[in-house]
């Protein structure tokens, strides 16, 4: 008829050791959906998803505002540090120190080498092994911000994109955290 072709099984048929009837697909037969695992998991999403599009805005705005073309704020890497903003918030290469001190350290060693001239085809890689280093020495370390290694003959992109993109996930991140989050928090316990 009009009803969907469900498979129903019991348990002792899928050798899970009892005599339950069970839709046979479903997927969170063993588990079964917790609201505060779905929100625990997609709120770090939606806020690196706001940090995102605040880039994408002060992208397309800020330079033209400014009337400094050379300025801006996206770099695929940036999604990467997002990622790490938002899902470790209190782990040490969260930090702004770590952020910024290693993008800062990344694009100072990709323009020092692609200025030194003497690498070639090496230059990303050497740039890379340095800035590693220095991020160790520094204490800043911040392994997102190595996607930047290449560097650039533009003295200013040791700070556009990576550092400018990274202050803007730093901005959103902090009000996140300190406003948004316990707001939600709130009301998206249960009882």
């Amino acid at each position: 008829g009009d009803l969907p072709h469900f498979v129903w099984l019991t348990n002792r048929e899928i050798s899970i050791g009892t005599n339950q009837p069970t839709l046979f697909f479903h997927p969170f037969y063993f588990n079964p959906i917790n609201m505060d695992d779905v929100m625990n998991h997609a709120m770090p999403a939606v806020g690196a998803a706001i940090g995102l599009f605040a880039l994408g805005v002060c992208n397309d705005q800020l330079p033209g505002l400014l009337g400094q073309d050379w300025l801006g704020f996206m770099s695929p890497h940036l999604a990467a540090v997002a990622a790490t903003l938002w899902l470790m918030p209190s782990a040490p290469v969260s930090q702004p120190k770590n952020v910024v001190g290693g993008h800062l350290i990344v694009g100072a060693t990709g323009w020092l080498v692609a200025q030194s001239g003497m690498f070639g085809d090496w230059a990303g890689t050497v740039s890379f092994v340095l800035a590693m280093m220095g991020m160790g020495m520094a204490d800043a370390v911040h392994p997102a911000a190595l996607a930047m290694a290449a560097g650039g003959d533009d003295m200013m992109g040791i700070i556009s994109p990576g550092m400018t993109g990274a202050a803007v996930l730093l901005a959103v991140h902090h009000v996140w955290f300190n406003h948004v989050k316990p707001v939600l928090d709130g009301h998206t316990k249960s009882a």
